[in-house]
């Protein structure tokens, strides 16, 4: 997989008109790309409990560091252990109620529910578990890189 580098500015929350610093910051004019819900299909995951519809990726949109997919997984179930490389992961609780599993051994946990946001950092081992036995976990998670890069450690 190739590695892709992310220049970051020193004020990331900037917001700043072009005209101020004298130069267009890189601006151009660039398609912009909408995947409609009936142009994706499901693909699985990393387990049979767990389904992935993948809105942003390299493949799907010409994506050069981003990838957005929703991901359901079923009542009960939870993931495998893995990491995803140098990509961070941030993930919106859409649905649900899920513990994420992280830490050496795994010994530390953290529970969100509908409306928090998790933050995964790059390389970090963890897992995900779904709390309900009766209703399924479904959240939108965004990484910065081009696609679905998933390390499983068992």
């Amino acid at each position: 997989m190739q590695h892709y580098e992310r220049v970051t500015p020193a004020k990331p929350n900037l917001q700043v008109r072009a005209d101020e610093e004298g130069h267009d910051h890189g601006a151009l004019y660039a398609d912009v790309v909408v995947r409609r819900q009936a142009e994706r299909q499901i693909t699985p995951g990393q387990t049979a409990d767990m389904f992935r519809d993948i809105g942003i990726s390299a493949e799907t949109t010409g994506s050069d560091g981003i990838y957005a997919a929703i991901v359901s997984t079923g009542p009960g179930a939870q993931s495998t252990i893995h990491h995803h490389r140098e990509c961070e992961t941030a993930i919106y609780i859409l649905e649900g109620q899920a513990r994420f599993r992280y830490g050496e051994g795994l010994a530390q946990s953290v529970e969100a529910s509908a409306g928090d946001f998790v933050y995964i950092p790059a390389h970090a081992i963890h897992t995900e578990d779904n709390l309900s036995d009766t209703e399924p976990l479904r959240v939108l998670v965004t990484r910065n890189c081009p696609g679905s890069v998933v390390v499983i450690m068992e």
